[in-house]
């Protein structure tokens, strides 16, 4: 009965059960070379390939790749940063900052407390570190801080922050820059010509930009003018050795501070962009258009003639 049964059937249903039998077989011959392939030592391919993604250690733009102790070392300085940061010991966190970093960005625990830590650490933060440039004594880190996914639950890219952090020697200590400071360096030069002396006393170097303080002297009885700041961006500029000009920004000077008295000796800070990386050394401040006289300048702005070049070494 059974197998009269089962003939019907296998007769009906021939043409469907060959289908059948021939996926199976395709799906069996999948899974065999599957097999195979992975049981080759190809098990680690996913692996592999995210390690040979993510190697903090390598620089990514200017100098030698970081030696694993090396890395070890900054990285664990900077773990504990962002662990005094994460858990609201601001003081802890301020006293691992460079003395040039406090100075420039945060002169007081409560400058760096509200600027930094209310601001990035509100919540509890995760962070990873990629080696940018090695340039002398300095260590420049990428680093990338997001929200904790343990305390939050869930991955969030909101109020993600990126910032390029520095491991600087101190001593016998190493300490830490922020927010793209780099390092501070004293210069102490200066230039004279009979309508002004110009002191470069220190240069500040930024990631995007290198900030310099001068101190300027108008030796003439006329009031005399730094830029005529008909076009700033190509009269007034930082001179690379290779003999290009990185422009200032405009925002970081106002028209009044390039003004001087007869006499008179004023501080100046001027900004011109050029990136860290940049491989060419900075050779001269260069102030193209100096008037001499500011007020018969400003009499015929269109015809006045009376500019002077001078090129400040830094």
């Amino acid at each position: 009965m059974f197998r009269r049964w089962l003939s019907n059937f296998l007769n009906k249903n021939k043409e469907k059960i060959e289908i059948i039998v021939k996926i199976l077989i395709i799906v069996a011959i999948v899974v065999f070379v599957m097999y195979i392939y992975f049981s080759n030592g190809n098990t680690n391919i996913s692996t592999q390939s995210k390690t040979e993604i993510y190697k903090p250690q390598e620089t990514i733009t200017s100098g030698s790749t970081i030696s694993e102790e090396k890395y070890q070392e900054d990285s664990n300085l900077v773990d504990i940063f962002i662990g005094y940061c994460n858990e609201k010991k601001v003081e802890d966190a301020y006293n691992l900052l460079t003395e040039d970093c406090k100075n420039n960005l945060y002169p007081t625990v409560e400058d760096f407390k509200l600027k930094y830590c209310d601001r990035y650490f509100a919540e509890k933060k995760e962070y990873s570190l990629q080696s940018w440039s090695t340039k002398g004594e300095y260590d420049v880190y990428q680093i990338r801080i997001i929200n904790n996914m343990m305390a939050t639950g869930k991955y969030d890219d909101e109020g993600a922050y990126q910032d390029y952090i520095t491991i600087a020697s101190d001593g016998d200590n190493k300490k830490i820059n922020i927010n793209g400071f780099i390092y501070t360096k004293e210069i102490n030069k200066n230039t004279n010509t009979n309508e002004l002396k110009i002191d470069v006393k220190k240069v500040d170097v930024y990631m995007d930009y290198e900030e310099y303080t001068l101190e300027v002297t108008n030796n003439t009885e006329n009031i005399i003018m730094l830029d005529s700041m008909r076009s700033p961006a190509s009269t007034l500029g930082l001179e690379l050795e290779d003999g290009n000009i990185r422009s200032v920004n405009t925002n970081s000077i106002s028209f009044i501070e390039l003004m001087l008295n007869p006499g008179e000796t004023r501080s100046i800070t001027i900004q011109f962009v050029k990136k860290y990386t940049t491989s060419v050394n900075s050779m001269d401040i260069v102030f193209s258009n100096v008037v001499k006289n500011y007020n018969e300048f400003t009499k015929n702005r269109e015809t006045y003639n009376d500019f002077i070049e001078v090129k400040v070494e830094v």
